[in-house]
């Protein structure tokens, strides 16, 4: 039985890592998870070093559409239909792309959906519905629901099954030795934000927020990891611009794409996520398990893991001040940090582990597959 993961791009976002944490634990149950990737890339070298099965397409030409996109399309039909077994993508977009292939091969399939989007994408991406659709969070159910035709569910169901984390990898450690292994500053606090480079993630609220935390007399660091995707650096040389305008200095580090995340949450003080479009963001229950205080914007699924006040901060996206206020709250009262870890801490291992997750996918798959 071959259970298929297709990766929606040679980079590694939160969708990425997901899916490859799922070929994961399949493979040490003893099933076959071939990776499908429409390209080379980090995604690629990654998939090698976990020992996964690596397997090709051109996402190029299915973008492209004609002739080429055509014969792509073929070829994938064809290669699914010699597989066999069931596809799970890990966006809307690809299974959109790939959807002819999968129906000319009757291969059973479920579409992941990590972020929210508009009622026309889903409705081009699921024209030919996957046998499943499943959602990292609660609120994309109602969102697929109200923006899908009444004809789609005769053929298709839906169910959530939350975004985890793998505590064994993210587990709050030896701030101080923490430190010291990524060699960030020990004489002022460190703030983490891991993201792609966009302009949706917040990156420009995380740099103005430092700089007015100067103004309040917290001088704090702040590292940013993550690329920009695609190879684009048009907004990677803004925020360089906006780090200089504010005299920021090397008070911001620009990390790029770091294998090591563990470390660095449990190295950082805080994390923040002023993020504009998300879903269930995989980072911040990463930053809960870690011993992290978390301020994120209240967007999409984020309200479902962060309760203001209890297990950490619900600050509007562009609202700088109101980042550079709390976190200068959290550096000068370190109590406060802690109530907020021990209750968001408790969730996480409550309800965000990957054996949940896990356990909670694998009835998906075999209802699929019934």
């Amino acid at each position: 039985m071959h259970y298929h993961q297709v990766l929606d791009t040679g980079e590694l976002g939160g969708g990425n890592l997901y899916a490859l944490a799922i070929a994961e634990r399949l493979k040490a149950q003893g099933e076959s998870a071939p990776v499908w990737i429409g390209g080379g890339g980090p995604a690629l070298a990654e998939t090698e070093r976990r020992g996964l099965p690596p397997r090709s397409f051109d996402q190029n030409r299915l973008r492209g559409g004609g002739i080429r996109a055509i014969l792509e399309l073929g070829k994938l039909a064809w290669r699914f239909r010699r597989e066999k077994g069931l596809v799970h993508n890990s966006s809307v977009h690809t299974y959109g792309l790939m959807s002819r292939a999968y129906s000319a091969a009757g291969i059973r399939t479920v579409a992941h959906v990590q972020i929210e989007s508009n009622a026309e994408s889903y409705r081009w991406a699921f024209r030919k519905p996957p046998t499943a659709i499943v959602t990292c969070a609660q609120f994309l159910v109602k969102q697929l629901e109200e923006a899908l035709p009444a004809e789609t569910w005769k053929t298709c169901r839906i169910v959530a099954v939350p975004n985890s984390v793998d505590v064994a990898r993210f587990f709050r450690g030896d701030r101080a030795a923490a430190k010291r292994t990524v060699e960030a500053p020990s004489n002022r606090p460190l703030i983490l934000m891991a993201a792609n480079l966009a302009m949706h993630k917040g990156q420009l609220t995380a740099i103005r927020a430092t700089a007015e935390l100067r103004t309040l007399g917290t001088d704090a660091e702040l590292w940013l990891a993550g690329v920009e995707r695609g190879g684009e650096i048009a907004f990677t040389a803004r925020l360089h611009e906006l780090v200089k305008e504010l005299n920021l200095g090397e008070r911001v580090k620009f990390l790029g794409q770091r294998s090591d995340m563990p470390e660095l949450m449990r190295a950082a003080d805080a994390f923040v996520l002023p993020s504009t479009n998300e879903g269930l963001p995989l980072t911040l229950l990463e930053a809960q398990a870690s011993g992290l205080p978390v301020l994120a914007a209240p967007t999409a699924g984020v309200p479902e893991i962060i309760a203001h006040g209890e297990t950490g901060f619900l600050i509007a996206a562009d609202d700088a001040g109101g980042y550079a206020r709390h976190l200068h709250e959290l550096f000068r009262q370190p109590e406060l940090g802690e109530k907020l870890l021990t209750k968001a801490f408790s969730r996480v291992i409550e309800q965000y582990t990957m054996d949940a997750m896990f356990g909670n996918l694998r009835k998906v798959y075999a209802e699929v597959m019934r």
